[in-house]
């Protein structure tokens, strides 16, 4: 079994003799690929839960996706500016 990520799985490995933990396991195990891109549209739905409430506060739609770049540092500026 595969995980993506050595340093943040590697750590589990002595637990789990089956895992491997390996960078960009998503780029050569399907199972891995899969999982992130499950995980990613989990992920993408409970931000949008989280922000669709602000941008009513905010007058203005909320760009970025929580991601680093500038559409999520825009949102926090004028998050903070507002709060």
């Amino acid at each position: 079994m595969a995980a993506d990520g050595a340093r943040l799985f590697g750590p589990l490995c002595p637990d789990y003799p089956n895992l491997e933990a390996v960078n960009r396991a998503d780029a050569t195990c399907t199972a891995v690929a899969a999982a992130s891109v499950v995980a990613k549209v989990e992920r993408d739905r409970r931000v949008e839960a989280i922000l669709a409430p602000l941008e009513a506060g905010l007058g203005q739609p909320i760009q970025g996706g929580g991601y680093v770049n500038r559409g999520t540092e825009a949102f926090l500026r004028a998050y903070v500016e507002r709060f």
